[in-house]
């Protein structure tokens, strides 16, 4: 029977060749403390402080570019909706001075006398009409 080589013995590390440092922020940490390294911890500290910090910066910054892009789009809703409030008001006001002009014409022919005529039916409707305003309360409620 042939003998089998003796297994290889471990090989232990050289207490005098440097250690492998390691990769992560945890490791390197974790073996400055060990060698009671306090500058290698607090640079580390400072690392990973001075790298949350940079990283909320950068949401903050995102945030307030989102938040400008709302605000924008949103002016830009209440800009069209006073347009078109303005736009009825206009409306509603030239409506209001027809109707007061057919009054005033109204008036002043009954106190002059005159018989009725069919040329006032048009003018009798324009009192019996009335206008309501519409408003635009979309980009107000978007706000809410």
């Amino acid at each position: 029977m042939t003998e089998s080589p003796p297994p290889p013995a471990p090989t232990l590390p050289d207490p005098a060749s440097p250690r492998k440092r390691p990769w992560t922020i945890l490791g390197r940490l974790a073996q400055a403390v060990r060698e009671q390294n306090w500058f290698a911890v607090a640079l580390e500290l400072v690392i990973v402080v001075a790298g949350v910090l940079i990283a909320l910066a950068a949401n903050d910054w995102t945030d307030a570019r989102q938040a400008r892009k709302v605000e924008i789009e949103s002016l830009r809703e209440l800009r069209a909706a006073l347009v078109n409030d303005l736009d009825d008001v206009r409306w509603n006001l030239d409506y209001h001075r027809r109707a007061a002009n057919s009054a005033r014409l109204l008036n002043e022919h009954m106190q002059a006398g005159h018989p009725y005529a069919d040329s006032l039916d048009a003018h009798f409707a324009m009192l019996a009409a009335y206008s309501f305003s519409v408003r635009d309360v979309t980009a107000y409620e978007t706000l809410k």
